[in-house]
This record gives structure tokens, C-alpha cells and sequence, in this order.
């Protein structure tokens, strides 16, 4: 949204008004990839955050991040006035070709960073797993919610100094909040097995951020379409199921056979979905049968 290096402060000021404070503890730019780093750099967005730190605005500034690692060491070399980094990490992630955890955790720790970590839990897709992994974390620790182990893997890095993840209950705020032991050797290994039947089991690896949706000029339900195109995917028994929920879904929304593939939703997803190709899976699956 930021046009100009004076509409920072523009920007800035109403944040400051909306959340009734006079400074903020943590201030990042949001959502740096390629296109975004050069719009910051094109209106001088890491002046303004020295600035804040500067005049006590800002306690400690950074930025979130969505790419690779080779882009990431590039912005902290050119930045190293930089204090936090947020980075997507969880344990699917964390070898993943696309996100790349492991490798940008690295970067970010040889340039000396705090880490805030983002999507733990992969918007909840690692509470809930394929059967044959929950049996596997179940028979481990059978006490244990399926999202701590998640969690467990966030708070087990050692520069990680804070762990963001989304809460619906009490219940789940609670589980999240206890004291969480560190992951042992044979824990991780487990945990990259489960790793490798999630990936197997989703065909689209999807965390319901709904970025896609609000710059969508057809306002196509993405999310929703995904899961149900995975439950699909992991049931194909029971697509009677799911066609059901599909068509009811069509009765308030617009079909995935609407899209008009101008990309405006690959364009703002942080997983870099090729989001137009898996809407005509849906239609195939849903509409075409």
C-alpha cells in the first residue's frame, strides 16, 4: 500500500492510533519477498524503520519473510541494522523445497538474528494428521496433543525467541502455554517421518491464510475449495462426502470454475501456489463428474 517514503508515516500513525499506544516493542515490514524488497528499498522503508529505533518509536525493528534463503542473506548483508527476523518454520516445512525453514533459520542465525517464529502449527494443518502419523505421535506420547509436537519443534530452536500461533479455545491457548520438554534425537527423526506421510497424504499444501481471496476479483472461497480438494485427495473412497459439501459451498459462493486466471492470487500467497492450476482440479473433481 505504501507509495511513498512520507506515506510510512502516514501508515504509521494511524497503527499507532488503532492499537492506542505511543511506541510499539517490535515494528517489521511485512511480508518481504523479492517484490516486496524492492518496493521497500524503492521508498526507503528501512530508513523509516531506523528512524523509529532511532527516536524510540520502535524498540527493535525488523521484517517478516516469505523466500528463499539466497535473497534473505542478500537483504541482512545490505541490513544488518535489522534485529528480528519472522520466518515461517514448522516441521513439514523445515526441509521443504518451496519454504526452505531449515536453510533461511541458518541465514538469519549466522547473521546473528532473534527469530520469531510464524505458522508453528501450519494454519492447524498439524493438529489434525493422517491417521498413520497421529498413530505413530500417539504411541509416543499419548498424553500429548498433536499440536504440541509442533509446537515442541518451534520452541526447540535456539534462537527462536518467540513462537506465534493461532489459538480458536481456551483449551488450545492452555496447551500451548505449558512448559513444552526439548525434543530428543529419535523425536526429530519420528517427526520427519510424519513429515514425509503428511506430504504424501496433501495435495495442496495449503495454511488458509486467505491472502489469495481478498485480492481475488472473483472472490472464489480458495481455502475452502483446497481443503475440501485435499480431504478428496486423502479419502477418494468417500468423495461422496465431499462433493455434498462442495456444491453446498457453490450455493453461497462463486464455483472454482469462475476463475479467470489473471494470478492475482499466486501473486499474494506465501506458499507460492500455482493456485489458478489446482482450481481446475476442483473443477474437474466437483464439476466435471
Amino acid at each position: 500500500m505504501v507509495k511513498s517514503y512520507n506515506e510510512c508515516q502516514t501508515y504509521f500513525n494511524e497503527q499507532l492510533r488503532r492499537c492506542g499506544v505511543d511506541y510499539f516493542d517490535v515494528f517489521l515490514l511485512h511480508w518481504l519477498n523479492e517484490k516486496n524488497y524492492t518496493l521497500a528499498e524503492k521508498h526507503d522503508e528501512f530508513r523509516f524503520l531506523r528512524e523509529l529505533k532511532a527516536t524510540g518509536k520502535a524498540k527493535r525493528i525488523g521484517f517478516s519473510y516469505h523466500d528463499g534463503p539466497e535473497l534473505l542473506d542478500r537483504i541482512l548483508t545490505n541490513h544488518p541494522e535489522m534485529d528480528i527476523v519472522q520466518l515461517q518454520i514448522n516441521y513439514l516445512d523445515w526441509n521443504s523445497v518451496s519454504i526452505q525453514a531449515k536453510k533461511c533459520y541458518d541465514v538469519a542465525v549466522k547473521h546473528g538474528k532473534t527469530v520469531v517464529i510464524m505458522e508453528p502449527v501450519k494454519g492447524g494443518s498439524l493438529a489434525i494428521l493422517p491417521q498413520a502419523a497421529e498413530e505413530i505421535l500417539r504411541k509416543l506420547r499419548p498424553e500429548e496433543s498433536i499440536a504440541s509436537w509442533a509446537i515442541r519443534f518451534a520452541t526447540d530452536l535456539e534462537k527462536a525467541e518467540v513462537v506465534l500461533s493461532g489459538m480458536n479455545t481456551m483449551e488450545q491457548m492452555e496447551d500451548n502455554m505449558r512448559d513444552l520438554p526439548p525434543l530428543t534425537d529419535s523425536e526429530r527423526e519420528v517427526l520427519e517421518r510424519c513429515a514425509g506421510i503428511i506430504r504424501s497424504n496433501t495435495a495442496i499444501p495449503c495454511t488458509g491464510c486467505s491472502y489469495c481471496v481478498s485480492h481475488c476479483p472473483m472472490h472464489i472461497p480458495i481455502p475452502q475449495y483446497f481443503a475440501l480438494y485435499n480431504d478428496y485427495a486423502r479419502n477418494p473412497g468417500e468423495d461422496w462426502k465431499m462433493q455434498y459439501a462442495y456444491d453446498a459451498l457453490t450455493r453461497t459462493h462463486v464455483k472454482a470454475s469462475k476463475c479467470v486466471e489473471c494470478r492475482k492470487c499466486e501473486k499474494n500467497c506465501p506458499q507460492s501456489l500455482r493456485i489458478p492450476g489446482y482450481l481446475k482440479d476442483i473443477r474437474k473433481v466437483f464439476e466435471d463428474c
